[in-house]
């Protein structure tokens, strides 16, 4: 008896985990449709961008502080 209860218990984690597994799959995928919105794709173009310059002018403030 004792080894059916352990098996029980050991199915009802896998089931748990599983339930789980399926939540964080369902949850990517609906990140992964927003970011392929148009606008999302914009707005994550428009950051990247950003970033871009934002790494310039560092650099830029950088060199300027060498020199100093």
């Amino acid at each position: 008896m004792c080894k059916f209860k352990q098996d029980r218990e050991t199915l009802e984690i896998f089931k748990s985990a599983l339930a789980a597994s399926a939540g964080a799959q369902g949850d990517l995928q609906e990140q992964i449709d927003f970011q392929k919105l148009p606008e999302t794709a914009g707005k994550i173009k428009e950051y990247k961008e950003a970033e871009k310059r934002l790494r310039e002018v560092e650099a830029k403030l950088s060199k300027c502080r060498a020199g100093v």
